[in-house]
């Protein structure tokens, strides 16, 4: 197996991830991560890249993105081949690629927390390949149903809070 960088698929990546920078959760804690201490609400955009035109709407550069997560998952799987482990070339991509991962997941993010509040199913979909491609899936379906259990749960609170309130000053 050979492993062949282009400038091709380091552009594909480089277009639909950059501008968002890594860190953590987001400002506001409401990020969604992906199990292993990616967030994915964080960044400041950084101008009109694909990443940015997507958490904005554009379907074309959610279509982008979920290439640049396929282009990433097979230049993932290239960088854990053992035979590769040592080579020159493969270790001065390895942090490139890695953190391009890291802000294809965040990009994806934003998509994602977009979809889920206007119901866009396009970027729902979008976002969740973005994860499936990168491997992340299972723990952003994770992170998402617990999220919404706890706002389950706190809604309930406040509602049978509120119901023995009224009940109790006899309205």
């Amino acid at each position: 197996r050979k492993l062949r960088l282009t400038s091709e698929d380091e552009g594909t990546a480089a277009a639909a991830a950059g501008g968002a920078e890594p860190a953590g959760t987001g400002a506001n804690g409401n990020g969604i991560g992906d199990g292993n201490g990616h967030g994915a609400d964080v960044g400041d955009g950084g101008g009109e890249d694909a990443g940015a035109l997507a958490a904005a709407g554009h379907a074309s550069s959610v279509h982008a993105l979920i290439d640049a997560a396929a282009t990433l998952r097979v230049l993932e799987g290239s960088l854990r081949d053992p035979v590769l482990a040592g080579v020159d070339v493969v270790e001065a991509a390895r942090d490139q690629v890695l953190a391009r991962s890291r802000r294809t997941r965040l990009a994806a993010g934003r998509i994602l927390e977009r979809g889920l509040e206007t119901q866009t199913l396009t970027h729902i979909g979008g976002a969740l390949q973005v994860f499936y491609n990168l491997r992340c899936l299972p723990e952003v379906v994770s992170t998402l149903l617990t999220r919404s259990l706890d706002a389950v749960r706190l809604n309930t609170q406040r509602a049978a809070d509120e119901a023995v309130s009224i009940s109790l000053s006899g309205a």
